[in-house]
C-alpha cells in the first residue's frame, strides 16, 4: 500500500500525460469487447443502424461490458490501483461503500478524440433499453472539457480544410455525424450532447467556412439551432441552416432518402435571419410578441462585433418583417447603450 501514496510522476504535464494513457488503454478494451463474442449484439445494432465495419474502426467505437467492474480490474493495476488518479479520469465512480466501479456499463462506446487524435473522453449509448439514459457522457476532467471539443473533428479536419469543400456542416450527435461521413458528406462536426458553445464556434469560424447548422427536425432541435447561428455569428463565421422533415434527425433522414436528397438540401440551404424568422413566425406575431421578438433577435445582434454582419442582419430584418431599417437601428442603440450604462 505505500506504492500508492506515492504520486507516480509530478506536475501537470504528467497528469495529462497519464489521463491520455488511461483513455487510450480503456479504448482498445472497448474495441476488443465489441469485436469479441460477447460484443456480437452491439455490433449487429450498429451495423443496422447502417454502419460499416470500416466506419466503426475507423472512429474507434467499442462496447462497455454488462459489468461493474470489467474496466477497473483490468486498468486497476497498470496503476497500482491509485483510487484518487483513477476517479480523475472520470472513467469510474465510487460507491457509498467505498467501491471502485466502472461509470461505462452495457452500453455503444463512443471515443471522444482532441484534435490531435488522442483519447480523452467517451460518450456511452444505451442500445438495449436497458437505461433511462439514452446517452451516458464523461464527466469534465484535466484533458476534457466539452466546452472546446468537437466530436470528430480529428477525422474530419482534412475534408473540412479540403477546398472543394463548401461548407462545415455542423450536427448534435455521434450517430449523426458517421452516418454523414460515412454517406461522403465529410466536412462535418458534432456539439455531441452539449449546446454550441463560443469556444466551439471560435474553432470552427477558424477553418473560415460558413457553416451549415443540421440540428434535429424536431422543436428542441430548431430552438437549439436558433442559438447556435447567433453563437456562430459571433464568432465571425457566417450561418445556414438546413431542418430535417418531419421532426426526424439527420441520420433517420439520410438512411430514409439517402445522400443525395441530403446534398441537395444542404446546397439549399436557408439563410439563418430567415429560418430564424421562419421558425418563430415572427411575420403572424402580435405587435407585442413582435416586439418582443425583436428585442430578442437584436439583442443577439448587438453582440456581434462585425459591424458590415450587424447592418445585413438588421436589413434583412426590415425587409422580411416590411419594418422600417431606421426602427431597428434605433432598437440597436438603446441596447447600445444600455449596456454601456450598465458598465460605467
Amino acid at each position: 500500500d505505500g506504492i500508492r501514496d506515492q504520486p507516480r510522476s509530478r506536475g501537470l504535464g504528467d497528469v495529462y500525460k497519464r489521463q491520455k494513457e488511461v483513455h487510450e488503454n480503456a479504448a482498445l478494451l472497448f474495441q476488443q469487447n465489441l469485436f469479441s463474442d460477447i460484443g456480437k449484439n452491439p455490433l449487429e445494432y450498429l451495423k443496422q443502424r447502417n454502419l460499416t465495419e470500416e466506419i466503426i474502426k475507423k472512429f474507434r467505437i467499442g462496447f462497455a461490458l454488462d459489468s461493474w467492474n470489467s474496466l477497473i480490474n483490468k486498468i486497476g493495476p497498470k496503476y497500482n490501483n491509485e483510487t484518487q488518479k483513477l476517479l480523475k479520469t472520470g472513467l469510474f465512480g465510487r460507491s457509498k461503500k467505498g467501491t471502485i466501479y466502472d461509470r461505462f456499463r452495457s452500453r455503444i462506446i463512443f471515443p471522444i478524440s482532441h484534435q490531435s487524435g488522442d483519447v480523452i473522453a467517451f460518450g456511452g449509448r444505451d442500445y438495449d433499453k436497458n437505461d433511462e439514459a439514452k446517452y451516458l457522457n464523461s464527466p469534465e476532467t484535466a484533458i476534457y472539457q466539452k466546452s472546446n471539443i468537437l466530436y470528430g473533428l480529428n477525422v474530419t479536419r482534412k475534408a473540412i480544410l479540403n477546398s472543394n469543400n463548401k461548407y462545415v456542416i455542423l450536427v448534435e450527435g455521434y450517430m449523426d455525424l458517421l452516418q454523414l461521413y460515412q454517406a461522403g458528406i465529410e466536412p462535418v462536426v458534432s456539439v455531441s450532447g452539449t449546446s454550441l458553445t463560443k469556444n466551439h464556434a471560435n474553432i470552427i469560424a477558424k477553418h473560415g467556412k460558413p457553416v451549415v447548422i443540421l440540428y434535429d427536425g424536431d422543436s428542441a432541435g430548431g430552438n437549439a439551432a436558433a442559438r447556435a447561428g447567433f453563437v456562430l455569428l459571433q464568432a465571425g463565421a457566417e450561418a445556414y441552416v438546413v431542418r430535417p422533415p418531419d421532426g426526424l434527425d439527420p441520420d433517420d433522414w439520410l438512411l430514409k432518402e439517402g445522400a443525395e436528397a441530403l446534398n441537395d438540401n444542404i446546397n439549399k440551404q436557408m439563410e439563418f435571419i430567415e429560418f430564424h424568422i421562419d421558425f418563430f413566425k415572427a411575420k403572424n406575431l402580435s405587435p407585442v410578441k413582435k416586439k418582443e421578438y425583436l428585442d430578442q433577435v437584436i439583442g443577439e445582434i448587438k453582440n456581434i462585433n462585425d459591424a458590415i454582419i450587424q447592418n445585413e442582419l438588421i436589413k434583412d430584418l426590415s425587409e422580411k418583417l416590411k419594418l422600417k431599417e431606421r426602427e431597428l437601428i434605433e432598437i440597436l442603440n438603446e441596447k447600445r447603450n444600455y449596456n454601456r450604462s450598465e458598465t460605467t
